[in-house]
């Protein structure tokens, strides 16, 4: 069974982790190349014109803390998601130096690189639709908003950040999020248990719509090869098979092919 990253009726969320306290300007500063939050607390390490920090929990540990989240979930599935976590960053990984300005979380989500979207912003729409007091305690409190592009059922959601109702763009408007205090508040964030639920669901997610990608792929290169030999009505044949996905018969979604016994 897949768990789709939606609102709605959730599981108890478990006592959460120490989460850092609230921060200002004043309370961040740089020593060496060291960043330092309200107690000196290290949260990244200085590179290029921002910071980095890989996080610490992965996703075998978030499953292991939060069993009751998704408790549904195929072992498998899991193993999917931590294999590419751990190629990518652990749950309060922050990347503020690269081409995309801010990236974040599991599977290193990011504002989106030059004026192009991205998808950290659907990461924070979904915490605002699982929890609308979480997203205003960490990011509606603080000026931060999300506009989301339209996209079809299924599909990665993408979009932009809105700083103080300024869509953020461009690559002038985006750079403000290098700036460390940013960098500490998302840390900060992901250590919240709703935040870390936001990021295994979509990194899930995600799993699916990569499969539903390679159907898609595998239909394309079906009708290439066609062309390029002597298979008969190569075109309908890529039809037939994509008719079963849309009338029901075959799914794009993970676990749906199942052996008759």
């Amino acid at each position: 069974m897949m768990v789709q990253p939606a609102a709605g009726a959730q599981p108890p969320i478990p006592p959460a982790p120490s989460i850092p306290p609230d921060a200002t300007e004043q309370d961040i500063k740089v020593v060496g190349k060291s960043v330092l939050g309200p107690g000196n607390v290290k949260f990244g390490t200085t590179s290029g014109p921002g910071l980095f920090n890989n996080g610490v929990t992965s996703i075998a540990d978030f499953f292991k803390q939060d069993p009751q989240a998704f408790p549904d979930t195929p072992a498998s599935l899991q193993r999917v998601i931590q294999s590419v976590s751990e190629n990518e960053g652990h749950i309060e990984a922050i990347n503020t130096y690269d081409n995309s300005f801010l990236s974040c979380g599991i599977f290193q989500w990011t504002a989106g690189a030059g004026a192009g979207a991205g998808e950290l912003p659907g990461l924070l729409d979904l915490v605002r639709m699982r929890s609308a007091a979480t997203f205003a305690a960490y990011f509606g409190s603080v000026g931060l908003d999300v506009a989301m592009n339209a996209a079809p059922a299924g599909a990665l959601r993408t979009g932009f950040f809105v700083l103080n109702g300024q869509k953020l763009n461009s690559a002038t408007l985006k750079a403000q999020l290098r700036g460390n205090l940013w960098a500490y508040r998302f840390w900060r964030a992901a250590h919240d248990p709703q935040l870390r639920r936001a990021q295994v669901a979509l990194a899930m997610s995600r799993v699916d719509a990569d499969e539903s990608a390679i159907l898609v792929a595998y239909l394309a290169a079906r009708l290439t090869a066609g062309r390029k030999s002597k298979m008969t009505d190569s075109q309908g044949r890529a039809d037939k098979i994509k008719a079963h996905v849309t009338q029901g018969a075959l799914s794009a979604k993970r676990g749906s092919f199942v052996l008759a016994s």
